[in-house]
């Protein structure tokens, strides 16, 4: 049995001609199910564990990006199969699954074409795509046995499983990340304030180091973007988890074609 899990903001007059499409489409393909309903504080474990009781295998995450983060923030690990119906204009989630965006994403669920994807594991949650450290004074310890500091400035930490970097350097930009290397990959950017403008600008390549284990330690509290939810931190532990995400993914997909 199929659920569905809802964006809050799929209520929305904007969306209910998409929705109706894809919710044709969906009847179909015979692949209709629960619907529920998200609010911006639901906690989707306990939920999904609750129907997964109830004898629910795939459950079906319709919305954006941001709201395929915060539900796998909690649930990712589950052993439980996950799509994505990604609804509106663009998703860096759904191109790097090779899901379409709106209707046309059910043909890639219909055809259930899955594959196990590593998974983060940030301050005791989850993270599947990316997460984003604003510059600040850091210090980095990988693998138990690297250090990387930021001496005379600052440093942007940048960690990539799914979504690819994207700073400024064309170099770093052309590592291909692979989320089935079983491995996490951080990009290191150190920046310099120039005082006369009162901005921060980047003075070397991004370096990139591809790890399992990490600490990032601050002076003073950073700020932390994982999978679109925002956070202060003053330490940050971050590895590779023990556990595969099971997820329907498309033929255009930009992993495992090889």
């Amino acid at each position: 049995m199929y659920v569905y899990l809802y964006d809050p903001a799929l209520k929305e007059k904007r969306f209910q001609s998409i929705m109706k499409t894809v919710e044709n489409r969906l009847t179909d393909f015979g692949i209709t199910g629960r619907i529920i309903r998200l609010t911006p504080f639901t906690n989707a474990k306990p939920i999904i564990e609750d129907e997964v009781a109830r004898g629910s295998k795939t459950f079906v995450i319709v919305g954006n990006d941001t709201t395929f983060g915060h539900i796998m923030s909690s649930s990712a690990a589950l052993p439980v199969t996950f799509g994505y119906i990604p609804v509106g204009d663009d998703s860096a989630v759904a191109h790097s699954l090779g899901i379409p965006l709106n209707a046309p994403a059910v043909d890639v669920l219909s055809a259930r074409k899955i594959e196990p994807l590593d998974i983060g594991w940030m301050n005791n949650r989850y993270f599947i795509s990316r997460i984003e450290i604003e510059p600040a004074p850091l210090s980095v310890e990988y693998d138990a046995q690297f250090r990387v500091r930021a001496r005379d400035g600052e440093m942007g930490v940048t960690i990539c499983n799914l979504l690819p970097f994207q700073g400024a350097h064309l170099g770093a930009r052309d590592h291909v990340v692979h989320p089935q290397d079983v491995q996490l990959d951080a990009f290191l950017e150190p920046v310099e304030k120039k005082r006369w403008f009162r901005k921060r600008v980047t003075t070397q390549a991004a370096s990139i180091f591809p790890f399992r284990e990490m600490v990032i330690r601050g002076r003073r509290p950073f700020t932390v973007v994982a999978d679109g939810r925002h956070s202060k931190e003053i330490s940050l532990s971050i590895k590779l988890a023990d556990v595969k995400l099971k997820m329907v993914v498309g033929k255009e997909r930009m992993f495992g074609l090889s």
